[in-house]
């Protein structure tokens, strides 16, 4: 009866000591994974982050600079890439400041420049204060 009960002891550290780092690398593994896929995820996720800030600046930069060309110089080919950026600007402005845009837009449209150089200076104040437009080079 001892040695049986030695024998079930001896092979039971034997099965543990071999399966022990299996399991270990096993678990090892599938969390090594985990983390793995959390980092991309994170990479992806900072990447288009990066890319919509990116882009909003590109945005904003693109209207000013058109409505400021054709407000100040009547800039004719600027009035096309006006007409390119005048809706898209809306997708990066607070709803809150959108008057601004309906005002310069309505004032290039009904060719009020004058008038329209306010609400033009006033916009690109409230965003040099309120939006992150600075490309980090």
């Amino acid at each position: 009866m001892d040695s049986t009960v030695a024998l079930i002891i001896s092979i039971s550290a034997l099965l543990f000591s071999v399966l022990s780092p299996i399991v270990t690398a096993i678990i090892n593994g599938h969390y090594s994974i985990k983390e793995k896929n959390l980092a991309m995820l994170s990479n992806n996720v900072k990447e288009n982050n990066d890319f919509y800030i990116k882009h909003r600046a590109e945005v904003i930069e693109a209207y000013l600079s058109a409505a400021g060309r054709v407000i100040y110089y009547n800039d004719k080919k600027a009035s096309s890439n006006f007409g390119k950026c005048a809706t898209e600007i809306y997708l990066y402005i607070d709803e809150s400041d959108w008057h601004y845009i309906d005002s310069i837009n309505q004032g290039i449209s009904s060719f009020k420049y004058s008038e329209t150089k306010v609400a033009l200076e006033s916009l690109a104040k409230i965003i040099a204060k309120k939006y992150n437009v600075r490309i980090s080079k």
